[in-house]
Order: C-alpha cells, then sequence, then structure tokens
C-alpha cells in the first residue's frame, strides 16, 4: 500500500486528538514494535465509506496483530533503529536544508519588493552568460557553505536589530 502519511504514530506526554483519529495503549510489548508493525499493515479491508473513508474503532478492534516475545520485538526495534540512523539524519539535514531555502525564498522575494535588491539588471546578465559559466556544486557542501554564511548574517542582524 503506498501513502505518505505516517498513521501509526506513538504520542507521549499531553495532547490533543481529533474525532477521527484512535487511541491505542498496548498491554504489553515494545510500543515502537507494535508502532511500526501498525504502519506495515494495509488497511484497505478495513476502511468503510467512499466520501470520507474511516477507520471505526469496532473494525480496528478486529484486527489481529501476531506478536513476539519482548525480547524478539526489542531486537527488531534496534535492528530496525541501527540500519534507518543514517538515514533518519539524511531526512532530518534534508528538512533543514529546505526549510532555510524557503526561509531565503521569502527574505529574497521581500526584499525584491522592498527594493533592498536590485533586479533589473538580473535578467539581462542572465541572457549574456553561458551554462559554461555556472560551477557545479560538490555533495552540497557549496549550499551548506552559502547556509551557514546567510545563518552568520542573520544571526549579525538580529544582533544589530536589538540595538
Amino acid at each position: 500500500m503506498l501513502r505518505n502519511l505516517q498513521l501509526a504514530i506513538i504520542a507521549r506526554g499531553k495532547f490533543w486528538v481529533n474525532n477521527r483519529a484512535h487511541i491505542l495503549k498496548p498491554k504489553r510489548g515494545n510500543i515502537e514494535y507494535l508502532a511500526g508493525f501498525l504502519e506495515t499493515l494495509n488497511y484497505r479491508p478495513w476502511i468503510t465509506g467512499a466520501a470520507q473513508p474511516k477507520l471505526t474503532q469496532d473494525r480496528l478492534m478486529r484486527i489481529s496483530i501476531c506478536v513476539g516475545s519482548p525480547v524478539a520485538q526489542n531486537a527488531v526495534v534496534a535492528h530496525i533503529d541501527e540500519k534507518t540512523t543514517p538515514l533518519r539524519a539524511a531526512i532530518a539535514r534534508a528538512e533543514r536544508e529546505i526549510g532555510l531555502l524557503r526561509e531565503y525564498r521569502t527574505r529574497l522575494t521581500a526584499d525584491v519588493v522592498s527594493g533592498k535588491v536590485d533586479v533589473r539588471n538580473l535578467a539581462s546578465n542572465a541572457i549574456a552568460g553561458s551554462p559554461e559559466d555556472l560551477q557545479p556544486l560538490d555533495n552540497g557542501e557549496a549550499i551548506d557553505d552559502e547556509l551557514q554564511q546567510d545563518e552568520d548574517l542573520d544571526a549579525v542582524e538580529e544582533v544589530a536589530d536589538v540595538d
């Protein structure tokens, strides 16, 4: 089953839940294992409704789950955690960079609209240049350097704004 949203979410502490969510509390076992297992299920056979598909509590409670011993569950969770650590780190880095690029785009747009940045000659310079003039980025290092410079400038500007 292809989907892009996580369905089984581990929530700790206080939180608000809407009326289309179910709260499950395992009687025993590793909660990370159970949440991961629930993520692998195809819920389509238990979902009702076409216009507003939903999984009712009654149907949810009919889903049988076969679990191994706590030792086996912990071993599976540890193995998956070990194997996915680099992937999660890469995702976190990409999300951080996307956020910085969005922030940069917003700031650049505001600077252009407010007249702080003059873009009148930008189009003619881009046309006059050639693709050979462009420098390739190697492994994202140039982006990291530029983003770090932007962060440094932001920090300097924030200090200046306080004064």
